[in-house]
């Protein structure tokens, strides 16, 4: 049964009218404030759950946290959805209108503004919202951080030189994977680039021992053209276990799913939360490796395969026999476990993001 809680976030989701007026109570103490900096993360993206939305979430939690004399602020741009919250996981995150942040720098002495955007809408929010309220922004210290979460979306360095040319060197780029996060792409885009990498902190999964664990092998909800077929495949050679797209369901109840689950096969760009987050359970993520997001210690794990044809032919095999073997799947989660904290923990992600901002780049 839904709580009255939840029950009282969908009617205020629906209610355009309630919504503005929580959004404008909301920001009032942000109008009443002295404080010279502000710094914004653009939303383009409606209420939703995947690991972009909450590897921002989890950036603007970490920049509230150290910025003490700055407004931060998660916004939508003019021509996206409108909401307040996001639903699908455990957070107290309010989101505002873009119209409420050009009111602010409107009326208020605001000295610095920093823009964080993701890079696939680099481009619309500079044609739009950035061009249709440069002379809001005049007089102001200017920094637009592109977030570069997939580097096979990030626009050309032409395109940021064409934005160079017209605006100055405003820009910076995050990078959420270390394989992408280095001097080769920071030198083709000639701007200040920073390895931020993502907030994933294993003390905040639930655990369960190989013994408590359940026959399920968790899929992630990616499309790839083998993906059927090797299912198919799974399904008919594995007839005792159950299969489990990943779809519509809040990030805590996916915590304790992946945790009671054995095995997590992730069909996306393989660096993903999917082939991550098992670890963090004590259960054990397969993927295929990705030169685009891996470095080349992952391929050492044998859960990573070289090709979907690898994966195919072997995957079976590996899955029997670390389910018939405890000590096997317990040293084999153990090694994942050990590559995958080393590089997706708390404390680095909370250095990373204080480095940003005090522009010790480390790159």
């Amino acid at each position: 049964m839904m709580s009255f809680k939840n029950y009282l976030k969908k009617v205020i989701y629906k209610n355009q009218k309630i919504r503005k007026l929580r959004q404008f109570l909301n920001f009032t103490p942000y109008i009443l404030s002295n404080k010279p900096h502000l710094v914004v993360f653009i939303i383009p993206f409606g209420d939703m759950l995947n690991g972009g939305v909450l590897s921002i979430n989890n950036f603007y939690q970490s920049s509230k946290k150290k910025l003490n004399n700055s407004i931060v602020v998660l916004v939508t741009p003019k021509n996206a959805e409108n909401f307040i919250n996001f639903t699908k996981f455990n957070n107290d995150s309010f989101i505002f209108n873009c119209k409420l942040i050009i009111l602010l720098l409107r009326f208020k002495k605001i000295k610095e503004v920093i823009f964080h955007v993701p890079e696939y809408y680099l481009k619309q929010f500079m044609d739009n919202d950035f061009k249709d309220n440069r002379h809001v922004f005049s007089k102001k210290k200017l920094i637009v951080n592109v977030l570069n979460q997939k580097n096979d979306e990030m626009y050309s360095p032409q395109i940021f030189k064409e934005y160079k040319e017209k605006y100055g060197d405003i820009f910076t780029i995050t990078c959420a994977h270390k394989q992408y996060a280095n001097k080769k792409n920071k030198d083709e885009y000639n701007i200040p680039c920073h390895h931020l990498s993502v907030y994933l902190d294993e003390s905040n999964y639930p655990k369960k021992t190989f013994d408590q664990k359940e026959n399920i092998i968790l899929l992630s909800p990616d499309h790839h053209k083998n993906k059927k077929e090797i299912i198919n495949i799974l399904k008919d050679k594995l007839p005792f276990f159950t299969f489990i797209t990943i779809n519509k369901i809040t990030f805590e109840d996916y915590k304790e799913l992946v945790s009671k689950s054995k095995f997590q096969i992730t069909f996306g760009e393989g660096l993903d939360g999917y082939f991550i987050e098992p670890y963090f359970c004590k259960s054990i993520g397969f993927s295929v490796y990705n030169e685009e997001f891996f470095t080349s210690n992952y391929q050492l794990l044998k859960t990573v395969y070289p090709s979907y044809k690898e994966l195919k032919r072997n995957i079976v095999n590996d899955i029997l026999e670390l389910n018939n073997n405890k000590t096997k799947y317990e040293s084999t989660w153990e090694k994942g476990f050990n590559v995958c904290v080393k590089d997706y923990n708390a404390k680095n992600f909370e250095k990373n993001v204080a480095d940003y901002y005090s522009k010790k780049y480390n790159i």
